[in-house]
Formats: C-alpha cells, sequence, structure tokens
C-alpha cells in the first residue's frame, strides 16, 4: 500500500491527522487480511504441531521490533511457552538508544546471542524485522535453521526491496525463512503523508504486527483444542484465580519455558 498525502479534516471537533492516520491503517489491515490469510494459517499449523509435539517456541526483534516479542511473553491471553530472545543493546532499554542502529548491522552478533540459547531441533523461532535486510535478524534465522528449528518471519517485502540487504551473502530475511508472514509496511514505517510536513508520520509495523502475532496465537490455541490439547494460555493475574493458575502452568512447563 503505497503512502497517500491525507490531509485532515479542517472541521472543528474532527479527529485530524488521528483519523487520518486511523483510516491509513484500516485500509493497510485490509490489504494485509485479504493477502496474508494463508500464509498464518499455514504457520498456525505450524505452530500448533510442534507446540503438540514437545517443542518450544521462541521469538527475536531487534529494537522496535523486540516491542513484538514483548507482545507475546508472559501476558494474559498469551502462550505461555513463548520464550523471548533478547540481544543485548538491540531492545529499546538501550543507552545510548542509537547504538542499536549500528549493532543490528554487526556480521556474527546473532551466532554470538544464540549462543547461550538452548533452541534446537524441532523448536519454532519467530523473527521479527519490518526492514528484512539488517544482518542481526538474517543471521538470526539462519543459525536458528542450520539448528533444525522452524523460522516464520514477520517481514515487509515492499519495505526490505527499496535498499540491498547488509547482510553479506546478500539475504534478506524473507529469503532465509521457512515461513513468510508479509506485513505490507511501506518502506520507512510510517503510514501517512502530511502537507505541509516534510516526513511521513504514524508507524505502521508494531500495530499490524500484534495483529498479526496475537491473530496466529488465537488460531494456534483453536488448532490445540481441536486435537484435544488444553492451550498453554496464560491468564490475568488481576482476577480471581488467577495467579494461582498461572503458577499452575509455569510449574507444568517449566522444562519449556526459559525466562523463569
Amino acid at each position: 500500500m503505497p503512502l497517500r498525502r491525507d490531509e485532515p479534516p479542517a472541521a472543528a471537533g474532527t479527529a485530524g491527522a488521528a483519523e487520518a492516520y486511523w483510516n491509513a491503517m484500516a485500509r493497510l489491515w485490509q490489504e494485509i487480511q485479504a493477502a496474508e490469510a494463508a500464509s498464518v494459517e499455514g504457520a498456525a499449523q505450524k505452530v500448533a504441531e510442534a507446540i503438540a509435539g514437545g517443542a518450544t517456541l521462541w521469538a527475536f526483534g531487534a529494537t522496535h521490533s523486540s516491542l513484538l516479542t514483548g507482545e507475546l511473553v508472559y501476558r494474559a491471553g498469551g502462550l505461555a511457552i513463548i520464550n523471548p530472545i533478547y540481544a543485548p543493546g538491540l531492545t529499546i532499554s538501550e543507552r545510548p538508544l542509537p547504538r542499536t542502529s549500528t549493532l543490528e548491522h554487526l556480521p556474527g552478533y546473532a551466532k554470538v546471542v544464540l549462543s547461550g540459547v538452548p533452541l534446537r531441533q524441532g523448536d519454532v523461532l519467530f523473527v521479527f524485522s519490518t526492514s528484512g535486510r539488517n544482518a542481526v535478524p538474517v543471521e538470526m534465522a539462519m543459525t536458528a535453521r542450520s539448528r533444525g528449528a522452524t523460522v516464520i518471519a514477520f517481514t515487509s517485502r515492499r519495505y526490505a526491496l527499496v535498499a540491498p540487504p547488509d547482510h553479506p551473502p546478500g539475504h534478506y530475511l524473507h529469503d532465509v525463512a521457512d515461513i513468510v508472514i508479509d506485513t505490507h509496511v511501506p518502506a520507512g514505517d510510517a503510514a501517512l503523508r502530511l502537507n505541509a510536513v516534510d516526513a511521513p508520520v504514524g508507524p505502521a509495523s508494531t500495530v499490524v504486527g500484534a495483529l498479526l502475532v496475537n491473530g496466529l496465537m488465537c488460531r494456534v490455541a483453536e488448532l490445540l483444542a481441536r486435537r484435544g490439547l488444553q492451550p498453554p494460555v496464560f491468564t490475568s493475574g488481576n482476577v480471581p484465580g488467577g495467579a494461582e493458575a498461572n503458577r499452575r502452568l509455569l510449574e507444568a512447563l517449566k522444562g519449556r519455558i526459559h525466562y523463569t
């Protein structure tokens, strides 16, 4: 979906650019739903099969893509066996924060990060990278696959192809993943152009990424239930009985949970 130049409504009482952003995101989401349903279904089937077989799930993203890892991990309504891979220097807690822009291009760093991660054959790794061209997420996917894990990538092909990959062999993330879910995010990761504003505004990747991955997890839960398995879903600790249910879940799955 190419960027549109949307002049916000000028009438008093309108939401202005906020409404223009919401409309742009609605158009993008309609495009994604039409194009990616089959990829999401294929990913859900693979994840459900892995969980049923006793495998563990992992998630990685660099800098703002790490927010989508956080979206999956240890939260109400989410699956308990999704383990985060947080690379030192590649989360938004890094200071100085601009250092992340250098580290995500660093060849060889992904192998260092994964050297202490018990990701193994049969596991599933989600890799979030909107541009899909930086060395760390590409090498993360390649290293995981070399261990026999399945890699599911959330990335935007239209964003990736505006510039060459910086991974030395010349791969984009969508070239090296087993399953690709295309986020359709425009190059630059902003949904809106406004008159009299030089740069595009309104980040898109976190919004559509959360919708995609949470929808995928809902489908996984449904598929597990159809197999006669109880999906390992966290309950909110802020509702009666929730904390106790979560403690039982963590104890039952402690061999597949690595973040406690």
